[in-house]
């Protein structure tokens, strides 16, 4: 791979600790538009009762994905971006029905009815890729996760190494792909000595007719290594040409989670209404890898994750605020443990959980000035990497491809003032794609973008590496995606001319 970076690690915040699940919240909202083409359409109207694992929206079209309910409950609301759930919280479950050896048709055909998508943070939608008429020699495997703080595909492959190879070997029989290689950074020890394990197992048990020979390939361990054609380059030597896909040079790439969601989908019958993300940053407490629902929101991750860093100085402040309804959550635990009558208890149980939470989102609401000026202070929080994500709010809903949220304080968010430009080079020597980010900036700021145009700015994965090295701060990778959507509606201006 040309170019890359090597960054101070946050990793280590989330690394060693287990994969803890948490279960629903009171409010649940499915974005329609969570993923890679046509919004989902709503299948139920409003004040309809739910089960979880009930689809509640289908794909429309070939890009597009099923929606399921994470939740039992009551639709509350459908506008045009969301359905909006009220949990019941008694969690009754509906299941796809279990496949047994199935036949690669069939396992398409579930992959495209479960709703898996790219779980990486691309957000595409899964089957698209295996509908081809191209003949597809290897399946890749990116268990590369290079992005910081992100460990959720490393805790994956070391807990369920043996469940993403089944999931890969169902991906390969779809196509009968011969190749299956799973990449990982070599920083990922444990990772790697888990999946090799399971494949010498693989190698010894598998049938004649799903046989693909498996190859575990620990990796540089350098960002952005787990863009996809970064990771085709480094793992076979082929390079994807300008406005190609994979498919195009006979290769498909696919996520470690996407592969473990396919095992599940598969054998267990289970739709995509749940995934592993990373929560971390040095404003949340509980850091650590969670399994969450799918249409969680932010703001009830983050108190179920400890809520907020904070000192010592700070915590009567909390006290104070949430006095009159942590009594209230007394009395109520008091009342369950006095009750003899099973049926109440549940009821008061179930009443205590969520007054909790409730308080929980009171407290959050009122955090930035509860603990203002405090060290670890909330001021930004991210979806995704620190590199790629999106800043988001606390009304910010979890999706399929939502590998983590980050809850950074002041003291990782950098807010320097750009300077002027000092033609050092530097980010032409870690941009991945070899383009040249100083001059297509230089050109942008003329509104010269058909200049863009033709140093390659379309090749621009985003990755941000050259606003990462860039020593005047500029915010090259931000001003390299504006002009992309320039050089894009240059082109459709053209064409409305012609």
């Amino acid at each position: 791979m040309h170019g890359g970076i090597h960054y101070k690690s946050n990793k280590f915040l989330t690394f060693n600790e287990p994969i803890k699940e948490l279960s629903g919240f009171k409010i649940h909202k499915f974005n329609l538009y969570g993923h890679i083409g046509s919004p989902a359409v709503p299948v139920v109207k409003i004040g309809d009762k739910v089960k979880m694992g009930q689809i509640i929206a289908i794909g429309q079209d070939k890009i597009s994905i099923n929606i399921y309910s994470s939740v039992s409950g009551k639709i509350l609301d459908i506008n045009n971006i969301y359905i909006i759930i009220e949990n019941d919280f008694s969690d009754e479950y509906i299941s796809l029905n279990k496949l047994e050896n199935p036949n690669g048709t069939e396992i398409l055909a579930r992959i495209k009815e479960a709703g898996i998508i790219g779980m990486g943070g691309a957000g595409f939608p899964t089957y698209s890729k295996y509908e081809t008429d191209k003949k597809i020699e290897t399946l890749i495997i990116n268990g590369a996760e290079c992005e910081d703080y992100l460990t959720t595909d490393d805790l994956i492959m070391s807990k369920y190494s043996a469940e993403v190879l089944q999931g890969a070997i169902l991906l390969a029989k779809i196509l009968d792909i011969k190749n299956v290689i799973v990449g990982i950074e070599k920083d990922k020890k444990e990772a790697i000595k888990f999946m090799k394990e399971s494949a010498k197992l693989f190698s010894l048990k598998q049938n004649i007719d799903i046989n693909p020979k498996i190859i575990i390939k620990p990796i540089k361990s350098k960002y952005p290594q787990g863009a996809e054609k970064m990771i085709i380059q480094t793992l076979t030597g082929k390079e994807v040409p300008f406005n190609s896909l994979p498919a195009d040079i006979g290769i498909i790439v696919n996520n470690v989670h996407t592969a473990y969601s396919v095992y599940r989908a598969v054998f267990f019958g289970e739709p995509c209404i749940k995934r592993v993300i990373t929560i971390s940053g040095r404003a949340v407490v509980n850091k650590g890898n969670y399994l969450v629902r799918m249409g969680s929101s932010v703001a009830d991750v983050f108190c179920s994750a400890g809520g907020a860093s904070y000192n010592s100085k700070k915590l009567d402040i909390y006290k104070e605020f949430a006095k009159g309804r942590l009594k209230a959550c007394e009395k109520l635990a008091n009342k369950m443990h006095a009750t003899e009558d099973l049926k109440e208890k549940k009821q008061i149980e179930i009443k205590l959980k969520q007054e909790i939470k409730d308080t929980n989102r009171e407290i959050y609401k009122h955090y930035v000035i509860a603990v203002d000026g405090c060290e670890n202070n909330l001021v930004k929080i991210l979806a995704g990497g620190v590199f790629m994500g999106i800043q988001i709010d606390e009304e910010y809903c979890i999706e399929a491809r939502t590998s983590a949220i980050l809850f950074l304080a002041e003291s990782e968010v950098e807010n320097h003032v750009p300077t002027a430009c000092i033609n050092c080079k530097k980010c032409a020597g870690v941009c991945p794609v070899s383009i040249q980010p100083m001059q297509i900036n230089n050109y942008a700021e003329i509104k010269n973008f058909e200049e863009c145009k033709k140093l390659n700015v379309m090749s621009c994965i985003e990755c941000g590496a050259c606003s990462y090295v860039c020593p005047a701060k500029i915010p090259l990778a931000y001003n390299m995606k504006m002009v992309k959507k320039s050089v894009k509606n240059l082109a459709k201006i053209k064409n409305n001319f012609l």
